[in-house]
């Protein structure tokens, strides 16, 4: 069910030039180039990309953003490369289809994954939208997080055009520690009871320390997810739209990491929020929604895609089945998702 992931067409030609340019410097002068995305405004250096920046980051299939303040670390550049989720995926809100998710945002939201430029072994990821630039950097062993700044008041006219309703501000993973709740969090995996797990044929080689690296030969895979959500999910969100923003830009950050480590997108295939406490979902814990996921997905939902997988703001962790993708048991649940701490959360 799962078949090859097929880039966009900006996306190859971009990449292309890279491989015929002579160097990466000389690659990179075919992207656009956006020195005034992240510059500080306001107290704390926050800063609020203004609404004409958003539409024109939206447009693009890959950019590099210039002159960016990270804590300790000013003057960076990011070279990014568009995260794409959302495919011909549908939004339903208490059952109801009410849009495509490709309209979510609108033209102002877009995700990005790449990297700091000159800095080996670094990561990004950052999603831009109405809602606040969020995201992380990982830089030199260290986890900063682009963060929105929830509650800010709207900012003046900036350049001729309207800022963000909501400023963003990055900030060092070891700053924000306190923000982390203090609750029992865990995650596990359990096997479909009428089979182990059997030995995986894995396209991926091994690396020199034992973790997995996709393989030269290796190809490239997306998964069609169906995402649900709980009423306590959409309980943590002002509206529906940010609700759905938030679900999206977590698989986009999933999706990212996969297609770096493993070599796998995902792509939301359906997403449904519940905005009454009517919502179908009994379980209060990842015990006991998994079986009523796996209920579900029996029930029809194993027709939207290869996996189901619930988000929820009831407390716990995750818990999922093993060896079980496109099978009778290819579901997971994500307790505990908030929509206000560090993103991602420290592990």
């Amino acid at each position: 069910m799962t078949h090859p992931f097929r880039r966009a067409a900006g996306a190859l030609v971009l990449a292309g030039c890279a491989l015929a340019a002579p160097s990466g410097e000389a690659a990179a002068q075919e992207l656009l180039r956006l020195d005034a995305a992240l510059v500080p405004a306001g107290p704390e250096q926050r800063w609020a990309p203004t609404r004409a920046t958003l539409r024109e980051l939206h447009a693009q299939d890959a950019v590099r953003l210039g002159d960016i303040d990270l804590p300790g670390e000013p003057g960076l550049e990011f070279e990014l490369e568009r995260v794409d989720v959302v495919g011909d995926g549908v939004l339903k809100v208490d059952g109801v289809e009410v849009a495509p998710l490709a309209a979510i945002g609108g033209d102002t939201r877009s995700t990005w994954s790449g990297r700091v430029v000159g800095r080996e072994n670094s990561r990004v990821f950052l999603t831009f939208s109405e809602q606040g630039v969020r995201g992380w950097v990982h830089l030199d062993g260290r986890l900063i997080h682009a963060l929105p700044q929830v509650g800010d008041a709207p900012r003046a006219q900036v350049a001729g055009s309207e800022s963000l309703a909501r400023s963003s501000r990055f900030v060092d993973d070891a700053s924000i520690a306190h923000m982390a709740p203090a609750r029992d969090f865990s995650c596990g995996a359990s096997c479909a009871p009428e089979a182990a797990p059997s030995a995986l044929v894995s396209p991926f080689s091994t690396t020199a320390n034992g973790s997995a690296a996709p393989s030269a030969s290796a190809p490239t895979y997306r998964i069609e997810l169906a995402l649900q959500t709980d009423h306590s999910y959409f309980q943590n969100f002002s509206s529906a739209a940010e609700a759905a923003q938030y679900a999206l830009d977590l698989a986009a950050a999933a999706s990212a990491t996969y297609t770096a480590d493993a070599g796998i997108a995902l792509e939301i295939s359906d997403l449904e929020l519940q905005t009454t406490s009517n919502d179908g979902w009994g379980g209060t814990s990842p015990e006991a929604l998994l079986p009523e996921l796996r209920s579900a997905w029996l029930g029809g939902l194993n027709t939207q895609g290869d996996a189901g997988l619930l988000l929820s703001g009831h407390s716990g962790g995750g818990l999922a089945y093993v060896d079980e993708l496109c099978g009778c048991y290819a579901v997971g649940v994500c307790c505990g998702i908030r929509g206000n701490t560090p993103f991602p959360i420290s592990q």
